[in-house]
């Protein structure tokens, strides 16, 4: 069989992908202890466990918070197969176009609304099968069988009939020639015309309940072109209100309760023929979808997902834009913003968006200024442009030009850890050694207060011992830090400042802009906010407060 994907073009790509989701860093210092109590004998025993927290998701995945964005209570859940697709990048531009035109063809609604119906689709049609193992009446069984296969024919045939004149990337495209090689299939056609006779049959046995003291008495008839259901007839037999909480529900679990059991048996006693034909057209056991049918239902999650994203931003009016992409190190972003905020936000108005340009001859930008003046998620908001960019997802910018990173490294300061027997120093420089080992060239680096727990003058040695090591491999360093002088360090690379309104008490603005790099975070405006500069601390203790 051919191959098909919706993450990539070809068997190469989808290796290559494993391999670099393997290859990923992670925070050692996110450890924690977890007691687990068991029993010798008589005695309950507790015992303490090191449990590495960090190692289900890279760092960059939770530096940029892409956790809460794409696995809102589901991490654990994901199959390899999607966490290949979320922890590596595409080596290719080819690749990242494949990705974008799939979204563009989603833009249009009825490509959108097709496959959403062919997911909704093949999910009833799998509980169909599964319930069918779990059913203990082979009539049932058969059923469940046969609302399968039809549920399956007629949802590729509808998604092909969607599709055929509306998509034109190639990952569609390709798509249509495996659907249609599907329902050509020798023998398919008439497979699900028989499955549809006996649907048809099944659906259309008609027999009435009376009751007669404590008996129920069951009459079989010739389908008078009532189309009421069985359920609907025995809520009126048992007079319950059309909006009752005790409404009845037939046939609708795999196990039948006795009273289900005694009227599947009085239809196939009454009908031995169609059980005949039903169990025969059964054991068949015809698979009813194959490998790239179960890859489309599995992948098309991952799209619908990003386009419902996306929807929800551009309902809040957020302009959003599908990145153009170069080879070299020129960087455009105009409007980005923390996409956190902005699906936290009730409209666009309420986020503050920035831009950030580095020219061919920029290896980066220092980011000094004010506390708490919007540094990180500025760095974050950069960091999640690029990687949605690598998705192929349109991101929040009225502009946006980015080089093809081949991958993001984050170093976003954590707190101290003693189940780790390092300190917080060591810890940091044994991240960023893994760090430079294991990034291949043309990454992006998202460096966060690194050496915080230095002194000014140890981490300005330090950052001056790292940046030629990450230029080395080619790389683009965003690096937010308390140390101004480090802005006056490299000369090829831009000083960005967070600023405040001074004519507002230095209010805090959340824009960055270049500037010449900030002698001062303000950090006494957040003493003086909560009561906490060295006056009011002397007034409280004067006072007794």
């Amino acid at each position: 069989m051919t191959y098909f994907s919706l993450f990539y073009e070809n068997q190469e790509q989808e290796d290559s992908a494993k391999k670099q989701s393997g290859n990923q860093v992670y925070y050692r210092a996110k450890q924690r202890l977890e007691k687990k109590t068991y029993f010798v004998g008589a005695r309950m025993v507790v015992s303490e466990e090191v449990i590495e927290a960090g190692r289900n998701l890279p760092c960059f995945f939770q530096d940029l918070n892409l956790e809460a964005l794409f696995l809102p209570d589901k991490d654990e859940y994901l199959t390899e197969e999607i966490k290949n697709y979320y922890f590596s990048f595409p080596e290719t531009l080819s690749q990242i176009t494949y990705r974008q035109d799939i979204y563009k063809d989603l833009d249009n609604p009825l490509v959108l609304n097709g496959l959403t119906a062919f997911r909704n689709s093949f999910t009833e049609a799998e509980r169909f099968l599964e319930y069918r193992h779990k059913s203990d009446s082979p009539l049932q069984q058969s059923k469940y069988y046969i609302d399968a296969a039809v549920m399956h024919y007629e949802s590729v045939s509808r998604l092909y009939d969607l599709l055929k004149e509306q998509v034109k990337s190639k990952a569609f495209l390709s798509l249509l020639s495996h659907l249609t090689s599907f329902l050509n299939t020798d023998g398919y056609s008439d497979f699900y015309r028989e499955a549809i006779r006996l649907k048809d049959k099944l659906e259309n046995i008609y027999f009435t309940l009376t009751m007669a003291g404590n008996a129920v008495k069951v009459y079989f008839q010739e389908n008078t072109g009532v189309t009421e259901d069985f359920a609907s007839s025995l809520e009126k037999v048992f007079r319950i209100q059309e909006h009752s909480r005790n409404s009845i529900r037939l046939f609708n679990q795999p196990g039948l309760n006795p009273f289900e059991s005694k009227l599947i048996s009085l239809v196939e006693k009454e009908n031995p023929k169609l059980r005949k034909e039903c169990l025969e057209f059964t054991a068949t056991a015809r698979l009813l979808t194959n490998d790239i049918l179960q890859r489309l239902y599995k992948e098309s999650e991952v799209y619908l997902f990003g386009h419902t994203l996306a929807s929800k931003l551009r309902e809040k009016g957020f302009l959003l834009t599908y990145p153009e992409f170069t080879e070299t190190r020129s960087l455009h972003l105009e409007g980005i913003c923390d996409i956190g905020l902005a699906l936290a936000a009730g409209k666009h108005r309420e986020v503050a968006v920035n831009d950030l340009v580095l020219m061919e001859s920029n290896k980066g930008a220092f980011i000094t200024g004010v506390n708490q003046g919007g540094k990180t998620t500025y760095a974050r908001s950069v960091g999640q442009t690029a990687y949605l960019a690598m998705l192929g997802m349109p991101v929040i910018a009225t502009k946006a030009l980015l080089p093809h990173f081949k991958g993001i490294h984050t170093h976003f300061t954590v707190e101290e850890n003693h189940l780790v027997n390092n300190g917080k120093l060591q810890e940091e420089l044994h991240h960023l050694k893994e760090i430079l080992d294991k990034a291949p060239t043309n990454c992006l680096y998202l460096l966060n207060e690194m050496f915080s727990s230095a002194t000014a003058a140890d981490a300005f040695d330090l950052t001056s011992l790292l940046l030629p090591k990450i230029f080395a491999k080619a790389g683009t360093v965003l690096c937010v830090t308390h140390v101004p002088e480090l802005a006056k360090l490299q000369a090829d690379m831009i000083s960005l400042i967070a600023s405040a309104r001074e004519e507002d008490g230095y209010q805090r603005n959340y824009r960055i802009h270049p500037g010449e790099a900030a002698l001062s975070a303000r950090a006494i405006d957040i003493a003086l906010k909560y009561c906490l500069s060295g006056t009011q601390i002397k007034e409280c203790i004067t006072n007794g407060d």
